[in-house]
């Protein structure tokens, strides 16, 4: 049973990076290329030019936060509301020696960690929650969160690990058995707090959004710059269309 979620876990990992927009759209230029050497030009031609578009848009500043906007304005940072638990929702890690142990956490993790232990702070009884499995690394996400935390001054005795937990779904439904109806904050990234308030609310929880490493900040910008294609906008941009395709995923599914 392990063996089967983890192929499919790996098997999901894998789907989903390719429909990032930049391998989605090299995909397209290949068969684009492929159709052209063939001679079937009028086919080729489409999708190459279609691959080009993916990645013209996508890569643009201004079109990367429109997609993203939506998903980040849902929900108000968190503010100062008393709760049990404070659960902060796995991301990506690297294990490395000689590095600082706060060089370990990748992506979102260290803002999500971060915001954690400044709500842990507020609310000096609350249990801090750390999640995150392991797959390809010797640590969980879940330990490399507990170290950092340590070294940032927590006590050890607040933090408690799921360390099984694979994706946002398993994370809440294992968190539900947990802390019951007790007030939680959850903490993760804010284009990602949809769907875990989403998931939070069919658990019945009784929780707190807390989002963090917002991406798209209201703010006097060069609008000219937006138009020079950039790998920031197009790792946003991916961002909010995998968010987007995990809400249709998960209501397809009836997990949501």
């Amino acid at each position: 049973m392990n063996l089967l979620a983890d192929i499919l876990f790996l098997l999901k990992k894998l789907i989903g990076g390719w429909i990032k927009p930049l391998p989605f759209s090299l995909f397209l230029f290949m068969l684009g290329f492929l159709l052209l050497w063939r001679g079937r030009k009028r086919a080729g031609l489409r999708l190459t030019a279609t691959g080009l578009v993916i990645v013209l848009l996508c890569s643009n500043g201004l079109f990367a936060r429109q997609l993203v906007m939506p998903l980040e304005s849902q929900y108000p940072a968190y503010d100062s509301q008393p709760v049990d638990y404070v659960l902060v929702l796995g991301n990506y890690h690297r294990s490395a020696k000689g590095i600082p142990v706060t060089s370990v956490l990748e992506g979102d993790s260290m803002y999500r960690l971060t915001e954690g232990l400044r709500i842990a702070r507020l609310n000096p009884e609350a249990t801090l929650i750390l999640s995150g499995y392991a797959f390809e690394d010797p640590v969980s996400n879940a330990e490399a969160y507990r170290q950092v935390a340590l070294a940032l001054g927590i006590n050890n005795g607040r933090i408690k690990l799921m360390e099984q937990t694979k994706d946002t779904g398993e994370e809440l439904e294992t968190v539900a058995g947990m802390v019951g109806n007790r007030p939680l904050a959850l903490v993760t990234s804010a284009y990602h707090m949809p769907r875990s308030m989403a998931l939070a609310s069919k658990q019945q929880l009784n929780v707190v959004a807390a989002p963090a490493a917002h991406k798209n900040k209201p703010g006097v910008r060069s609008w000219l710059m937006d138009f020079i294609p950039s790998p920031s906008a197009l790792e946003l941009s991916h961002m909010a269309i995998h968010e987007y395709m995990g809400l249709i995923w998960y209501r397809m599914t009836g997990r949501l």
